[in-house]
């Protein structure tokens, strides 16, 4: 069974409220009032879920056996600066970078990129973009059980990203 994100805090010995999202997920599975399912927090915290109550909307669970597991993750610092692409083709390299190991995904406006999203006109869809990257990274996380959900940088240009210092010692261009 895939483990559900449920983000913190999250109470011990008290009923924690699912989120709208999570309730549907888990009635969607088919999920019954009694029945245990794994839940991560996104920042490496996972715990067994009791399901108390369901409801169309909303549900509580009691969490129990809560502990910090980040052994899935990489022991490498994997940044993915990658060139915007058009159509679905960026949702899917953000799956499949989540899914191998990144970390930090840097969505860059290039030169050639079809998409355009680094001008003030464009704020409003790049935000967009960004909120439904986020969720990508959270269903990827979910599939593949990662603990930690990688982030996402805003939009920016490939000189802009050159620019910045960079933590990592080792650089690679492909």
């Amino acid at each position: 069974m895939p483990q559900f994100y449920l983000p913190g805090p999250w109470e011990i010995q008290k009923p924690n409220t699912l989120t709208p999202e999570l309730a549907h997920h888990l009635r969607v599975r088919r999920i019954q009032v009694g029945e245990f399912f794994p839940i991560f927090d996104g920042k490496g915290q996972v715990a067994q879920a009791k399901l108390l109550s369901l409801s169309n909307k909303s549900g509580e669970a009691e969490l129990s056996d809560i502990r910090l597991d980040t052994h899935r993750e990489s022991p490498y610092a994997i940044t993915l600066a990658q060139g915007l692409a058009g159509g679905d083709k960026m949702d899917w390299v953000v799956e499949k970078a989540i899914e191998t190991g990144a970390q930090v995904i840097a969505p860059l406006q290039c030169e050639r990129s079809v998409i355009k999203l680094t001008r003030s006109s464009d704020a409003e869809r790049a935000q967009k973009r960004l909120l439904h990257w986020e969720g990508i990274i959270q269903a990827a996380c979910e599939q593949c059980d990662r603990t930690v959900l990688a982030s996402v940088e805003p939009v920016q240009s490939f000189e802009s990203y050159l620019q910045k210092p960079q933590k990592a010692p080792l650089k690679l261009l492909l």
